[in-house]
């Protein structure tokens, strides 16, 4: 079965290849091309669009323009069109080159429409892409409808991967060279000052206009002398995002000595706007996240220096002298995208002082420096360049050669009572192909080991992986998949299998489920292996913590946010509460000391001691371990010590999924009552997600990722704990539609339909198969 799955995929690759027809030659006539999105006015996009038509028109292509936006096609602005006649005999051109008579049609609209696009080839072109969340609806249609994308930047390339795109992307980059003219005088005086500080942008959050005025206000703030050499100009545009009046205000009401600002919303043209840039002394662009960030461009080719965030989009500038960083952390993304599992970068306002002060008592950059970052840029960054990479790519993706689907090795512990493996399970169930399991040998197998499944290695430090590399190389995998935490392997061993599976052309992804070196030993301390580790292809971690912890080890580019799962379960309506019956508490995971289930049973004897009728459902499975077994006989002499045996139902069976959920759904509300730990995120808190009951957690980082989703404890003692659960009992016995334990099952809805592990599954397969296609 599985070879004849391959023989359809690549019989598939075949026709659809078939039916784009016969590929590009030398001896044969241009293709025609069909441009679709905005082009009449000075948003960005439009600029994009019709710089990228005339580029392919100086290259002999026939090019059509075509005004339309993502709900559709729209009326253009014919007082633009009437003096640019070049774009209306491009917009007369899209009569005769229809979506099914031209050869190619590249869009570049918000949002990315492609679901009706008819060409023999279709793709969107000159796209920009920030935070690192990606709708699946978008994902889904792109790989449905188009054979490739066109897009901005390297980051822009790895969003997409990471998001499961798995057409051929390519980097064409945006041309600058439009911006080539004379300065013209501005139509508005710039203050009197030595040092003068620029900001060019929409002012949407993800700008960082924040960061930019906390940053000031801590660099020159109560300098007497600064407030008459410095001031700062912000050069934006009225949008439903843009609160930068309100924001300079409060912050001068904050700060009574601080330097001018001014706030500026003038539409300019390029001429003006190459005139304010040349007028500046510094371009400041703080932001959180960047396709491209053309204002840095500009600024360069004006002749000024820039400080910007060294995340995103904006880092193909990094070898540009002319253009220095800001440091920055990760944070969940807060843009009007509300995109699930989102990530941007947070610029570090202290850092941006200190680089403001140091700014301002520089001396300015010698002529030769900035000439050479000038020239580079433009030569890097030419509409006309665009137009050569978008050819090449289309010539490419005609003449590529369809591949198969990837043979994908899975390095875990499976089929056994371990997290992971659990974790492991839920994921491969959902992949529409056969994966080679490369698990541990083990003496606790739950059932019969499968046919794909090979036992090639020893959990623990002493194995040398021999045996696992040997096994890849005979089954000939492709993609190898590591599932790392730190008790599995030895560091040593780790590393050197990573070396030689890359020195074998093999691809390497390493879901990491921990990334915190302070509780081990040194030579148990990722910054062993950090060259190692930079050689993966991916490292996916669960939390936000994990990818500052790859941040501070330099491993950026490769690592991207990858959710931990929730089941897909029939959901059960909870019991109507009543004084009747007992109110029931409710646990799940497996029996270990870090979980905190003792302060948890000293809990529920304060709430009964108070009066409560409460009890307490404990659904938790014995680890194969000696602790795990010492802690159960603890804990069941602490409830009947306590008078509790009547009151505590406490299950040590691992039961399966079914049967857990059967038991979870019976509480009235479910506690997480952890102790601190080093893991960065939680298995059985998601699991317990799968049911539609509110979620009580202690105050962890290991929680922070379904925060909002679950209720916080006020700290980890008993007596915190029956203090928080005795408020949440309080208010589900009066429910409120806007409470929080109401909002909270609200999100968790919303995070199950996003996060369930069949989603997942698609996603997680799709970038396996898209850095297989890369």
């Amino acid at each position: 079965m599985q070879h004849i799955a391959r023989a359809v995929a690549a019989t598939r690759a075949e026709i659809e290849k078939a039916l784009r027809g016969p590929a590009f030659s030398p001896s044969r006539p241009a293709k025609s091309w069909r441009i679709e999105g905005p082009f009449d006015s000075s948003y960005s996009l439009a600029a994009v669009n019709r710089e990228t038509a005339r580029a392919l028109r100086r290259a002999n292509w026939p090019v059509a323009l075509f005004s339309a936006e993502g709900p559709g096609p729209y009326e253009p602005d014919l007082a633009y069109l009437k003096s640019h006649p070049d774009l209306l005999s491009l917009m007369q051109a899209a009569d005769r080159l229809t979506e099914t008579t031209a050869d190619i049609t590249s869009r570049n609209m918000f949002p990315p429409r492609c679901d009706d696009m008819r060409s023999r080839y279709n793709l969107l072109h000159g796209y920009a892409w920030e935070e690192t969340g990606f709708p699946t609806a978008y994902r889904r249609d792109i790989n449905a409808h188009l054979q490739g994308l066109l897009v901005t930047s390297p980051h822009v390339r790895r969003v997409f991967i990471n998001a499961g795109i798995r057409v051929p992307i390519t980097v064409v980059g945006n041309g600058v060279d439009h911006l080539k003219t004379r300065p013209a005088r501005l139509p508005f005086a710039l203050p009197k000052r030595k040092f003068r500080i620029l900001h060019v942008s929409s002012c949407f959050p993800r700008k960082g206009t924040d960061v930019l005025l906390k940053a000031y206000a801590e660099a020159f703030a109560g300098d007497s002398k600064a407030e008459k050499e410095v001031c700062l100009i912000i050069k934006t545009h009225d949008n439903p995002h843009n609160t930068i009046a309100a924001d300079v205000a409060a912050l001068q009401a904050d700060h009574p000595v601080l330097p001018p600002i001014v706030v500026e919303t003038t539409d300019l043209s390029p001429a003006q706007l190459q005139r304010l840039y040349k007028k500046a002394n510094l371009l400041v662009a703080p932001s959180r996240a960047e396709g491209f960030c053309l204002p840095i461009a500009e600024a360069v080719l004006a002749g000024t220096p820039v400080l910007t965030t060294g995340w995103s989009g904006q880092t193909i500038f990094r070898d540009n002298p002319m253009v220095k960083f800001i440091d920055y952390h990760f944070e969940s993304a807060g843009s009007h995208l509300e995109t699930s599992n989102s990530v941007w970068a947070e610029p570090s306002v202290s850092h941006l002082a200190s680089l403001l002060r140091t700014a301002r008592t520089s001396p300015a950059l010698k002529w030769r420096k900035k000439r050479r970052a000038q020239r580079a840029m433009r030569k890097t960054h030419s509409w006309d360049n665009v137009a050569l990479k978008s050819t090449q790519a289309i010539k490419s993706i005609a003449n590529s050669t369809p591949k198969t689907p990837p043979r994908i090795g899975w390095v875990s512990t499976f089929n056994t009572r371990c997290g992971i493996a659990t974790y492991s399970d839920h994921l491969l169930k959902g992949f529409p192909d056969v994966v080679t399991v490369l698990a541990n040998e083990s003496d606790e197998i739950i059932q019969t080991d499968t046919s794909t499944l090979r036992r090639c290695w020893v959990s623990g430090k002493q194995d040398p992986l021999d045996n696992l590399y040997t096994t890849i190389t005979r089954e000939d995998l492709e993609i190898i998949v590591v599932q790392f935490n730190y008790g599995f392997y030895n560091f040593a061993a780790l590393g050197r299998l990573i070396r030689r599976l890359k020195a074998d052309q093999r691809q390497v992804v390493l879901m990491m489920h921990s990334t915190d070196d302070t509780p081990h030993p040194p030579e148990n301390w990722l910054s062993g292996i950090q060259q190692d580790l930079a050689l993966c292809d991916r490292i996916l971690v669960h939390s936000i913590h994990d990818l500052n912890r790859l941040k501070d080890l330099d491993l950026v580019d490769n690592a991207a946010l990858f959710p931990h799962g929730v089941p897909e379960t029939q959901q059960t309506p909870a019991a109507a509460l009543t004084p009747e019956r007992p109110f029931v508490l409710g646990t799940y995971g497996f029996l270990l000391p870090q979980k905190g289930y003792g302060a948890l049973i000293d809990a529920l004897a304060l709430l009964r001691a108070e009066g409560r009728n409460v009890v307490l459902k404990m659904v938790n499975a014995e680890y194969p371990a000696l602790v795990s077994a010492q802690l159960a006989e603890t804990i069941r002499s602490q409830i009947v010590r306590l008078g509790l045996t009547a009151h505590v139902d406490f299950c040590t069976d691992f039961l399966e999924d079914a049967e857990s959920y059967k038991r979870l759904s019976e509480a009235d509300l479910l506690v997480f009552p952890y102790r601190p730990t080093t893991e960065s995120a939680s298995g059985a808190v998601r699991q317990a997600l799968a049911v539609s009951r509110p979620i009580a957690t202690t105050p962890l980082p290991i929680f922070e990722d379904v925060s909002g989703l679950t209720l916080p404890l006020p700290g980890f003692s008993a007596p915190e704990i029956a203090e928080g659960l005795g408020g949440i009992i309080d208010q589900m016995s009066r429910p409120d539609q806007d409470g929080a334990v109401a909002q909270s099952l609200r999100h968790a809805q919303n995070w199950r339909q996003a996060n369930g592990y069949s989603q997942l599954s698609e996603r997680l397969y799709a970038i396996l198969s898209a850095l297989h296609l890369a």
